[in-house]
């Protein structure tokens, strides 16, 4: 699923996927500094948007079932992010108690590589055509996004404190949507990648018909290692009745395997 298929199936993506996060989810994300303004990117020193790309995850490295979907009206899988793109892509929303400078860092930042992964689920396959009367379709949609810029190592190390610092402060915030939606943020345990690393947890609760509500178990995780910011978000959206896939130890696999392949 890529950015446009997850505004179809995800509205939470693009609306209030939290931190990445993308995500963020976030996958997910446009970050910057404070006051100054201060964009970090490849232009000039760091690793270019092309070999960023090339060190993004496949299919291959996530195992059985896992797909790279395209861009849905380009059919582009290279993972380089265009202008275009990257003004669709998910952004970062800290809560209130985030400082100015972590809100501002959550502005201005440009990804320059990014790519979604699908995991094809037994629900998935399973469903019929057409739903049954009083028998509603049953969902489990598995998904991860990763997202890569670089820039000056300096640069990239305030721009990650600032929104450490954020996402440290939104932990523990519960929030209730006018429409019902429900909210947890909770602290991710986050495996040893990178050299500094922070990670979010969410849980959302979105009410659907005939109270069936879809669980969102956003796992987003931003870290940085020399002159890379990287972000990733695993993503899991389960309807009543549906057991997840994905349990904390194949989280961490995922977010290891990605890691393993920056530059």
């Amino acid at each position: 699923m890529t950015v446009g298929q997850a505004s179809e199936h995800s509205p939470k993506i693009l609306r209030s996927c939290r931190r990445s996060v993308a995500i963020a989810s976030a996958v997910l994300l446009t970050l910057a500094a404070c006051g100054n303004e201060t964009t970090t990117s490849s232009t000039g020193a760091g690793t270019s948007s092309e070999e960023l790309a090339a060190s993004l995850v496949t299919a291959e490295d996530l195992g059985d079932g896992w797909s790279v979907t395209p861009d849905p009206e380009t059919g582009e899988t290279s993972g380089v992010v265009s202008e275009e793109v990257r003004d669709k892509l998910p952004r970062i929303q800290l809560c209130e108690k985030a400082s100015a400078e972590a809100v501002a860092a959550a502005k201005a930042l440009r990804w320059e590589a990014f790519r979604q992964l699908n995991l094809a689920t037994e629900t998935e396959s399973s469903q019929p055509a057409t739903p049954k009367p009083g028998q509603p379709p049953q969902h489990d949609l598995v998904f991860v996004q990763e997202f890569l810029m670089s820039g000056d190592p300096a640069e990239v190390q305030a721009t990650y404190d600032a929104l450490e610092s954020g996402i440290r402060a939104c932990w523990g915030e519960r929030t209730v949507t006018e429409d019902g939606e429900k909210d947890r943020t909770l602290r991710l345990r986050v495996p040893a990648v990178g050299e500094d690393r922070v990670g979010t947890r969410d849980i959302v609760t979105e009410p659907g018909p005939g109270r069936r509500a879809a669980t969102w178990d956003l796992r987003s995780v931003l870290a940085r290692d020399g002159e890379v910011l990287f972000s990733i978000m695993v993503a899991e959206v389960t309807t009543p009745k549906v057991d997840p896939v994905l349990d904390d130890a194949a989280v961490a696999d995922i977010i290891t395997t990605i890691a393993d392949k920056l530059p």
